[in-house]
């Protein structure tokens, strides 16, 4: 299972280094509390809602 977190995580390192942002820069502009997006490394995975926010 550690491995979902971990796909999650590095495709989302990925998108927003592709996009020139912090992983902070991103979650104010979706409106999320600081480090939601870091908390996916391992702890948690997004909800289908929240995936939905971050491929828009």
């Amino acid at each position: 299972m550690e491995h979902e977190y971990l796909f999650v995580y590095s495709r989302l390192k990925l998108l927003i280094k592709d996009a020139h942002k912090s992983f902070n820069q991103v979650e104010r502009e979706l409106g999320y509390p600081r480090n939601t997006l870091k908390n996916y490394k391992y702890k948690k995975k997004p909800s289908v809602g929240r995936v939905f926010d971050m491929a828009n």
